[in-house]
């Protein structure tokens, strides 16, 4: 690949074409359907082999969609709805509500049928425009920004046929924009067989924790056994760099606060430090807990986000969170929360809350065992991360 300071060419592109690109109309190079009628159609085929989907944007992901969990729709809804017949090599592109998502549609065995909810484009000709180019072009940001721009209607957003013949598309030769679509289509595959890695030591992960500590065999404690209330060191606050946040579902903790809008002088802070379990009082049960890093010692909350100290000759910390940060134990908790508005778990109730531990030996080696586990989930999650920014790089250097 090369670089190119011309303004009419994309900063990155293959060694061998030098030509200009040509800006066109998405009217001037493709068909859009929204709708069709019956004539000709067997009806009876496409309800009978389960054929007939309805669509939202949710459906559209990863450019692709999931016929197998899209909505499939019974004779009563087919017969009055309107709809359109897709095959391979379409584009999909929604319409109404969420507008501007784009699928490319190549994994169908049969025909389909959808509601009329997406605009399905194909080329005038075969020649006019490589259709998978095109499907990578109108993913990228250009065609969303065109579309929320154009977009009429009020809580429910359109995105007009008739302006959307408008939108400008930049093209080369047909060569070339083959070999732009065979490259952003390795990328994706990579990207999605990445995910499906990740995805899978997730999963792996989430089962051997739930199987951990299913055990019965186990001491019942409460947890007031192992943490206790730390003697109050209030802090004199005169910066948000203060404050330290414990974000929602395992996210752990973050420095500054969490509204722009805090009033520090309106507020008691205190100290907390490293090693503590802090937890979120309205939110343990939506994953609000985290022990406090090296980093953020001496950092201070407010009494709603308060730290324990942990008895780590009892129990392992680590172990300790992995215990609380399982859902099927964290979102049990809500029923014991209390208060009018926002529900509070507080301080005593977590203390009686039961969990089971075996001795400390065997809780470190499960620490040690779920900590190489997380140490391949992270790394597994940066290859992913590095891909999809490679994409977004190639999205924004490929097209001008």
């Amino acid at each position: 690949m090369t670089k190119s300071d011309d303004k009419r060419v994309p900063a990155l592109r293959f060694k061998g074409f030098t030509d200009e690109w040509e800006q066109r109309k998405l009217g001037e190079l493709v068909t859009m359907h929204a709708r069709i009628g019956w004539q000709g159609l067997r009806k009876s085929e496409f309800i009978t082999k389960g054929n007939f989907y309805i669509l939202t944007g949710t459906d559209f992901k990863n450019g692709s969609i999931d016929f197998n969990k899209a909505s499939f729709i019974g004779k009563e809804r087919y017969d009055q709805d309107p709809h359109i017949q897709i095959k391979n090599k379409d584009i999909l592109l929604t319409k109404d509500g969420t507008i501007g998502k784009v699928a490319y549609i190549d994994t169908l065995k049969k025909p389909a049928t959808l509601n009329a909810g997406v605009y399905v484009i194909r080329p005038i000709y075969k020649s006019t425009i490589n259709q998978k180019y095109l499907f990578h072009y109108l993913s990228t940001f250009r065609l969303l920004k065109y579309a929320n721009q154009t977009a009429t209607g009020g809580t429910i957003k359109h995105l007009n046929q008739k302006i959307l013949v408008s939108f400008p598309i930049k093209t080369t030769s047909f060569i070339e924009e083959g070999r732009i679509a065979d490259i952003l289509d390795l990328i994706n595959k990579l990207i999605t067989l990445q995910q499906r890695k990740a995805d899978d030591y997730f999963q792996y992960k989430t089962q051997l924790i739930n199987t951990i500590f299913a055990n019965k065999n186990w001491q019942i404690i409460k947890l007031r056994d192992v943490l206790s209330v730390p003697k109050e060191e209030l802090a004199n606050v005169t910066t948000k760099s203060q404050i330290m946040t414990v974000k929602l579902n395992l996210g752990g903790v973050i420095n500054g606060a969490n509204r722009d809008t805090l009033n520090l002088s309106a507020t008691k802070y205190y100290i907390r430090h490293a090693g503590q379990f802090i937890f979120g009082k309205q939110n343990f049960f939506n994953g609000s807990m985290a022990i406090i890093p090296k980093a953020m010692d001496g950092k201070v909350t407010s009494q709603d986000v308060p730290a324990l100290n942990i008895n780590n000759e009892k129990i392992n910390s680590k172990f300790l969170l992995y215990y609380l940060s399982r859902r099927n134990f964290y979102k049990h908790t809500e029923r014991f929360a209390t208060g009018t508005g926002s529900k509070r778990l507080h301080v005593d109730t977590l203390l009686n809350l039961k969990i089971r531990i075996p001795d400390i030996s065997y809780q470190n080696q499960i620490v040690s065992t779920l900590t190489l586990l997380d140490k391949k989930l992270q790394l597994e999650t940066a290859k992913l991360n590095k891909l999809k920014q490679l994409k977004h790089f190639l999205l924004q250097n490929m097209f001008i």
